[in-house]
């Protein structure tokens, strides 16, 4: 849960004007991290119910832990941020759509399975 509150401290911290971030980036970014929050619970009952269900990122692999997931899906949505900071104005954008869609897309698809949000 420390994570949770910490990632969501880190996505509404004011962002550098050096940086050139709007509102509506950060609006974007929001998105972004609460679909991320909806897939790391989605993952973490995958996670604890391996007979059920199988993660489909090949990053994670088939059957995980669920401290496998709490570090993947924290250092993911840290990284995120990240990256939203680092792309080029002009095409921040485009990455964070991109991305909210993406993660929109497993989230409604686990949904389908049966797969719902367990912390």
């Amino acid at each position: 849960m420390r994570v949770l509150i910490f990632l969501l401290i880190l996505t509404l911290l004011p962002i550098s004007p050096a940086w050139s971030w709007s509102k509506a980036d950060t609006n974007r970014e929001i998105i972004y991290q609460g679909l991320h929050l909806i897939d790391w619970g989605q993952t973490i009952t995958i996670a604890q119910h391996p007979d059920c269900f199988c993660e489909r990122n090949i990053f994670m692999g088939k059957h995980l832990s669920v401290a496998t997931v709490n570090l993947y899906m924290g250092a993911s949505a840290v990284i995120h941020l990240g990256l939203s900071t680092l792309v080029p104005k002009q095409y921040r954008s485009l990455w964070q759509w991109a991305t909210i869609i993406g993660t929109g897309y497993v989230v409604a698809r686990n949904h389908s399975l049966g797969i719902r949000i367990n912390f």
